[in-house]
């Protein structure tokens, strides 16, 4: 398969920002601007399937999980900290992710336990990569 390359991470980034008539990042961080690219990209995978690609798929073992082989492009990046990044962005706090730095009106635990409820209601299909 050819690698296919349009635009960098950074000219994203960047167009974003424009987008949102904030080029100097005043009130949207580069950092952010980065976050809401990847959740961008993450969001069309799951929805499109666009980066279905074939792998070689050696094991002895009857049952394996997708994204613990080697070279599956099913490998999960997505980590409770960057979802915790993404929320206090969303809801304007300081983004300090796994600690709290923000208001009283939430607490970590209360981002943990969210996160917990909802992966426990969502039944994922096994190719579908976040």
């Amino acid at each position: 398969m050819t690698a296919y390359s349009w635009l960098t991470f950074l000219t994203a980034r960047q167009q974003l920002a424009s987008r949102l008539a904030d080029t100097g990042n005043v009130f949207w961080t580069d950092t952010e601007c980065g976050i809401y690219v990847c959740q961008a990209l993450r969001m069309f995978n799951v929805l499109t399937f666009t980066w279905k690609q074939d792998f070689v798929f050696n094991s002895s073992t009857l049952w394996n999980s997708l994204a613990t082989l080697t070279n599956s492009p099913r490998i999960r990046t997505l980590t409770d900290t960057y979802c915790y990044t993404l929320m206090e962005y969303m809801l304007l706090e300081p983004p300090t992710g796994g600690t709290w730095s923000g208001t009283s009106q939430f607490t970590i635990n209360d981002f943990s336990t969210a996160l917990r409820r909802n992966a426990a209601n969502i039944k994922l299909q096994p190719d579908v990569a976040f």
